[in-house]
């Protein structure tokens, strides 16, 4: 049932109990926040869910409510939209709100790369919660992130753990908050980004799977339920960022772009003649370079600027550095390594 609670007292509460009645929702908006409704359902209906609505004129009254919320056992919390029609969109363009249409049905993957990409990350950096461009997995409860651009291997390696068990917590957009000396990776969507060899090789196959873009071959892959894998919804610590580096058999680095920070004793290639390097290598990078990894793999950096948020994110990049432990991982190209690139992992937590 739904209600804005202005006709709910105990005797219509106990009539809706004998009816089956077994889940109320409230519109706490309509009624001006009033929680006496709420709160005497919540005695008598096994579900009560309150409606939180998406108006950011009222933030601060909703902020200020949730203790309250919480301490009369309200178990559920619904986001709502705005909804504008024919009764309220005078009202809405009168506070300033603005309509925007998709004229062209077919460019329906720009809302995901542009909302969900550059807007979503400087919404978050404005919070205090920069982004990072990173998958991370659950490994012992605990966040494991891999740090690099397109087609650095962040995907197939969290793939490869996905595979043994351990949940996807996101994919491509690693958002990273703090609270009380602790660092948390959130959750992305429970959706994977893979170009077709990657899908053939953890999936079997990929021509069923929808395109990420038109003009490219990626393509969609669902995490969790019927999908590929499981999907953590919650935030986690965050245990260990890698920085991955994959090497051809020469030696030579077959990530899309080299590392900002070098590794001393080594070189990026060998001579020729000389075996295939097969090793899987894990090195620890210095805070003051990880520093400098994060930055160069963050979101929005000339929106940060422009927005005079540079030096928050420098600050916040430097305690991360200092409480999280950045690594390099330099392994072989090549599916068939995988499997060891994954237990090499799992040995270094």
């Amino acid at each position: 049932m739904y209600t804005n609670g202005d006709l709910i007292d105990t005797t219509r509460l106990h009539d809706l109990q004998k009816a089956g009645c077994d889940e109320i929702r409230f519109n706490l908006s309509a009624p001006n926040y009033d929680l006496g409704p709420v709160e005497l359902a919540c005695r008598m209906i096994e579900t009560v869910a309150v409606e939180i609505p998406a108006i950011p004129e009222d933030y601060e009254t909703v902020r200020k409510l949730l203790p309250d919320i919480q301490k009369i056992e309200v178990r559920h919390l619904n986001l709502h939209q705005i909804s504008a029609w024919e009764h309220n969109y005078r009202e809405l363009a009168r506070r300033g709100y603005r309509s925007h249409h998709l004229l062209n049905p077919a460019a329906i993957h720009l809302i995901e790369i542009i909302f969900l990409g550059e807007v979503l990350s400087f919404w978050l950096e404005r919070q205090g919660i920069p982004a990072l461009h990173a998958s991370a997995v659950l490994i012992g409860g605990r966040a494991v992130a891999f740090l690099s651009s397109n087609q650095g291997g962040k995907s197939g390696l969290a793939a490869t753990l996905m595979q043994s068990g351990h949940p996807l917590l996101t994919d491509d957009i690693l958002p990273v908050e703090e609270q009380n000396g602790v660092f948390l990776g959130r959750p992305g969507y429970p959706t994977m980004r893979m170009w077709p060899d990657e899908a053939a090789c953890f999936l079997g196959a990929y021509e069923h799977l929808p395109l990420v873009h038109p003009e490219l071959s990626k393509r969609r892959v669902p995490v969790g339920g019927d999908g590929f894998g499981s999907f953590c919804d919650t935030s986690q610590p965050l245990a260990c960022i890698y920085l991955p580096e994959r090497r051809d058999a020469s030696g030579a680095s077959t990530t899309s772009e080299i590392s900002a920070v070098g590794h001393p004793g080594r070189h990026p290639s060998q001579p020729d003649g000389a075996v295939p390097n097969t090793d899987v290598e894990i090195l620890p990078v210095s805070p003051r370079d990880a520093v400098i990894e994060l930055i160069r793999h963050s979101f929005s950096a000339h929106q940060v600027e422009a927005a005079g948020l540079a030096p928050q994110r420098l600050n916040f990049f430097a305690r991360l550095a200092q409480k999280v432990p950045m690594r390099r991982l330099i392994y072989p190209a090549g599916f068939e390594h995988l499997p060891r690139v994954r237990e090499a992992i799992l040995g270094d937590q």
